[in-house]
């Protein structure tokens, strides 16, 4: 027991699944739930290698039962459209944030990515609609949301939360690009913009960081909000913008804030997990944050950005105290 949490290890443990089936996932990355009400499906994006031998994103997904206890069959590649060339998502999806919209039909937020030349990457985020949260239809090939004026650079990151009719989602948007030891990297905020439908979002407040900075040079990505009770809580990973991918100082953390109206965020790191595993010592990363019956459920991915899996740790809600 750790500060309350369990740690329930490996739910997706990418070594033992390659050994038994002769698979090949390289990485198992930003785990996202969506309840299937007879069952729990567990989404996360893998790599697999283009003919120039170059890594593109695909999206997978695996069914558990309830409370995740067993794995219900094999791990299956979600259908949806290829990006096109040239198009915003031309290289791969990650992550993939689905939702349910009323009890017909399930929406994703997608995050696509395409390899540029004077910098790494950009990336936008698109939407598809399910009615079985596997098979996805494409609401164009054009992205959703994508940068403008006061967020010139990489929105991503999608995570929706709805409040009675309104959705909110939680983002990333880039800021800036700069020089490090011969290569151009990345600082990205995290956003909020909303809709009353789950389709069409708004920005409200275009280019505010929301939440406060841990850290120096601080890079955040993929947030996570659940309510509990009046207080709303948002998990998400932030790291230093240079010399981070070794992990260490510098690598991923799990960060947490707090807010009474879902606008205003205040850190409270403490409440935390404080010790992991050896699979995530060096770098905890990509959280995902879902309620099932009395405990809080914590998904995250661990060293070299989820190359041995997905984690699990609970806590019992009444255990939450954020004071």
């Amino acid at each position: 027991m750790d500060n309350g949490w369990k740690d329930r290890g490996l739910i997706i443990d990418l070594d033992l699944i390659n050994q038994q089936s002769s698979t090949n996932f390289e990485w198992a990355q930003g785990p996202q739930i969506l309840n299937m009400k007879t069952h729990l499906r567990l989404y996360f994006s893998t790599r697999v290698r283009d003919e120039d031998s170059q890594p593109v994103s695909k999206v997978c997904y695996v069914d558990f039962s309830p409370g995740f206890r067993e794995i219900l069959g094999e791990i299956r590649e979600v259908k949806i459209q290829e990006g096109l060339l040239g198009g915003f998502d031309q290289h791969g999806i990650f992550p993939f944030h689905p939702y349910a919209i009323g009890n017909n039909f399930f929406m994703a937020l997608t995050c696509g990515w395409k390899r540029m030349q004077s910098v790494d990457i950009d990336m936008s985020i698109g939407q598809a609609i399910s009615l079985d949260g596997e098979h996805f239809a494409r609401n164009g090939y054009g992205p959703l949301v994508s940068a403008g004026p006061s967020e010139p650079f990489l929105i991503g990151d999608p995570f929706v939360h709805r409040d009675n009719d309104i959705y909110s989602l939680f983002y990333i948007f880039g800021t800036k690009w700069s020089e490090y030891d011969g290569r151009p990297e990345r600082t990205y905020k995290i956003g909020k913009m909303k809709s009353s439908d789950g389709f069409a979002f708004v920005r409200d407040n275009p280019g505010k960081q929301i939440v406060p900075d841990t850290i120096k040079n601080e890079a955040q990505a993929m947030p996570t909000v659940i309510q509990l009770g009046e207080s709303y809580h948002m998990f998400y990973s932030y790291r230093n913008s240079f010399d981070f991918r070794d992990g260490g100082t510098n690598g991923y953390r799990l960060g947490h804030a707090m807010s009474a109206n879902g606008e205003d965020w205040k850190l409270k790191h403490s409440v935390l997990p404080s010790t992991f595993p050896d699979w995530s010592r060096d770098m905890q990363c990509y959280p995902h944050v879902t309620v099932v019956d009395s405990e809080l459920y914590l998904f995250f991915n661990g060293n070299q950005f989820g190359k041995n899996g997905v984690g699990l740790m609970t806590k019992e809600i009444g255990a939450f105290d954020v004071t």
